[in-house]
């Protein structure tokens, strides 16, 4: 997307920073491997468990859907120029 729009590049950044750290807390699901899951009042999962195991293949098909962040932001050839205070 190219843009100077300084509220819409503010909106995604944060969007890209939500998303980041959405992936990350996904990463530690799969990537930690000898922790228990809680599953915040439904109950915990022993690391090793068939239910531990199929969340993280859950998990990781998941974060295959949503990487890479799908909006990158460049300023245009023709808007370098412009003057916000117009």
């Amino acid at each position: 997307m190219n843009t100077n729009d300084s509220q819409v590049i503010e909106i995604i950044q944060q969007l890209a920073e939500w998303h980041k750290k959405r992936v990350e807390n996904v990463r530690l699901i799969i990537d930690t491997v000898d922790a228990e899951i809680n599953l915040d009042g439904l109950g915990i999962l022993a690391a090793d468990s068939e239910q531990a195991k199929w969340l993280r293949i859950g998990a990781h098909v998941a974060l295959d859907q949503f990487e890479p962040f799908p909006v990158t932001i460049s300023q245009s050839a023709d808007d370098e120029d412009c003057d916000d205070d117009e």
